[in-house]
């Protein structure tokens, strides 16, 4: 590297380095810092925070950030000046990859001035700092007079004759601009005015300058020095020769010519000046062939020769955009060469074209491609920026696209990718193609959606513990296009009952879980019930399930003598005995038990305290008859009743005489009979037992069973 680009700061170096005066890699302009503590407020590093760039010329600033982002973070890159494209929109930034520089491309856009341009580029993320990037566009286009004179810069005249010159500016000025015409001594002179004045709005517009030539008494042709000159400007020069008339010569006017790509045609007309001795034959030739002419040789005789003849003058269509000119010779042998400068305007509009069949289709994270071309060859390089205008909907890669002469009309690839979202609705962006001093091209993107909504559980299994509550959250995965409903069904709702049953989610609260809860109400077994507890509706497809399963503790209890006894003893109806027993165990009174050998009635069974070694309140009781069955009889109650541990009295009575089990002489218990008879099963158990008569006796087959939970 020289010494002058080592002493170079690194914002001349960027500068030099996109006019290629000399290279220096990206990774010069990264700050070395020391790493911040994970406190620190997270921040947006960039290598500078101005830059230069030349029109039609790239730049570059390096973006990093001064420490780990908790999430992917996305640095979006922007500016509201049409006169910088940016390479892309984004730059994406993780705990892996936040200190190391990414590259920012920012290219300077061609205008038709000549001014220095400012930009200002803003580097924006969720959350951060945003960060202005002072841009500088340094025009590349200089300010020249340009005139239609032709090759060698000579303007012939006609002695006594006439001809123009047509001046404009080759850039827009920011102001107005004087042209003056200033013509050394001799026989030509310029027509008033002698000067012109170009504002913002008509410099490319030709303004004309006549010249005439005067009528002499020599027999020579005379050349004579003109100058185009405005301050600040490299003066025009030309020649204007004046073409004596007193001796045989070729006249031609005029002697400069403007036409239009298929346009009409101009005409250039020839004659003698004097009577010629013999015929005499004129050449007519272009010199770049950007013209045609109808006519290539004009015979003169000594009759015709003072009477003009015409030639006419076309340009053809061509692939560019930018003026031509030409030249016409005329000539003869011993004559002096005669010119009519051609300036041919370009017809053509420079225009974006591209392959793309609007509206393009994409899907969400699918993509499509489509290629751009320029319909004419450029004059200069022609760099478009591509954008598109809601990146979220869909993006677009490359961010410019360069066309040059040699490529314009090579397809250059555009890819527009469908971006996922969390919605359930296709949505439709443009994608924006844009220079300076072309008309912009936009594209429609519809992106379909394609997701299919679903629901997100907080579980898909449970365990729930017998008489407790276990819950899971609801939500959708997408946002739906209104309000929407789900039902929540248990496949065992006895055993596993689940609250609520009905769901609501709209587009504002379809990722807010809704709290569902599963109960597993205790029960006097000790059996492990489950359920498919299943999800549906909310435009989901397919069920959301959580199997369900109850932990069941239970423990099973029966105090008294459910064991059949051996032999039999009859009770006779309307009679109320009772029977202590002893409950070890605080547990749930399910049911009464008895045992008979033969079937005979209904039967009523109650259980009451104990109060000084009778029978004394009511705890609970069968509240209506129950027909008996041979053998085992269970009869339940509701609700089911806790008993606390202690002494109780199991009660008895029948609708007629029945033999029920009866123990044997060995095995006894303290036996209360009531002193007054309910004679029907119908009568209710009263309060207290009341007035008993109690002895130690055989034990009959009664009992109760109990459960109770660890």
């Amino acid at each position: 590297m020289s010494l002058r680009c080592s002493l170079m700061n690194a914002r001349t170096a960027l500068l030099l380095g996109a006019l290629g005066a000399c290279a220096i890699p990206d990774t010069q302009f990264a700050p070395v810092n020391e790493e911040p503590g994970p406190d620190a407020t997270l921040a947006i590093v960039t290598s500078a925070t101005s830059l230069e760039v030349v029109e039609a010329a790239e730049g570059a600033i390096m973006v990093s950030l001064n420490r780990a982002p908790t999430e992917a973070l996305r640095v979006s890159a922007s500016t509201l000046s049409k006169k910088v494209a940016l390479g892309q929109a984004d730059l994406m930034f993780t705990a892996d990859n936040f200190a190391q520089p990414q590259r920012l491309a920012i290219t300077g856009l061609a205008d038709a001035d000549t001014v220095v341009e400012q930009a200002e580029i803003t580097l924006s993320a969720p959350g951060v700092t945003s960060v202005a990037i002072a841009t500088t566009v340094r025009d590349d286009d200089t300010m020249l007079l340009v005139s239609d004179v032709g090759t060698g810069g000579v303007v012939t005249i006609n002695e006594a004759g006439s001809a123009v010159v047509r001046v404009h500016l080759s850039a827009q000025p920011t102001s107005e601009i004087r042209v003056d015409v200033l013509v050394a001594a001799g026989p030509v002179s310029v027509s008033a005015p002698t000067s012109r004045v170009f504002t913002p709005q008509n410099y490319d517009v030709d303004q004309l300058f006549t010249f005439v030539a005067a009528d002499d008494a020599n027999v020579v042709t005379e050349d004579v020095a003109m100058t185009l000159r405005s301050m600040g400007i490299p003066d025009k020069l030309a020649t204007l020769r004046a073409v004596d008339d007193d001796t045989l010569n070729l006249a031609v006017t005029p002697s400069s010519l403007q036409v239009t790509e298929q346009g009409t045609p101009g005409q250039v007309s020839v004659s003698l000046t004097q009577q010629p001795a013999a015929n005499v034959t004129v050449a007519v030739a272009t010199m770049t062939g950007q013209a045609t002419i109808d006519r290539t040789q004009l015979v003169f005789t000594p009759q015709n020769y003072s009477i003009q003849q015409a030639v006419n003058v076309t340009a053809p269509d061509d692939n560019d955009v930018a003026d031509g000119s030409d030249t016409v010779r005329i000539s003869a042998t011993g004559l002096t060469e005669r010119t009519a400068a051609i300036t041919i305007r370009d017809n053509d509009t420079q225009q974006l074209v591209s392959d793309a069949t609007p509206p393009l289709a994409v899907a969400e994270n699918g993509s499509t491609t489509f290629n751009v071309t320029l319909r004419y060859r450029p004059a200069a390089d022609v760099v478009v920026a591509v954008a598109s205008m809601a990146p979220g909907v869909a993006t677009v890669t490359p961010g410019v696209l360069r066309f040059t002469s040699a490529d314009y009309a090579t397809p250059h690839p555009v890819t527009v990718r469908g971006a996922d979202d969390a919605n359930l609705v296709g949505n439709s962006t443009t994608i924006r193609l844009s220079e300076a001093s072309l008309a912009n091209l936009d594209h429609l993107v519809n992106v379909t959606d394609d997701d299919t909504q679903r629901f997100v559980l907080t579980a898909t299994s449970l365990s729930v513990p017998e008489g407790a509550n276990k819950t899971f959250d609801v939500s959708l995965a997408y946002e739906p296009a209104g309000t929407v409903s789900c039902t929540v069904v248990s496949s065992n709702a006895a055993a596993l009952p689940v609250m609520p049953g009905s769901l609501s989610f709209t587009a504002a609260s379809y990722a807010t879980p809704v709290r569902v809860t599963v109960s597993a109400p205790a029960d006097s077994n000790n059996v492990s019930e489950s359920s498919d507890i299943k999800v549906t509706g909310c435009g989901a497809p397919v069920p959301a399930t959580v199997m369900a399963a109850v932990a069941d503790g239970t423990m099973l209890h029966q105090f008294g003598w459910p064991m059949p006894f051996t032999s039999t003893t009859s009770i006779p109806q309307g009679m109320v005995v009772a029977y202590k027993v002893s409950v070890a165990v605080t547990s749930s009174l399910d049911s009464f038990g008895i045992w008979v050998p033969a079937a005979a009635g209904d039967f009523r069974m109650a259980l009451y305290a104990n109060s000084n070694n009778a029978p004394g309140g009511l705890v609970a009781q069968m509240p209506v008859r129950r027909p008996l069955v041979n053998g085992s009889n269970t009869a339940d109650i509701t609700p089911d009743p806790t008993i606390p541990v202690g002494d109780y009295w199991l009660v008895l009575r029948v609708g007629q005489s029945t033999a029920v089990g009866y123990s044997g002489p060995n095995v006894t218990g303290l036996q209360c009979v009531r002193n007054f008879n309910l004679p029907s099963l119908d009568d209710p158990w009263p309060a207290t037992f009341g007035a008993s008569s109690c002895t130690t006796d055989r034990l009959l087959n009664l009992w109760t069973n109990n459960f109770s939970q660890p």
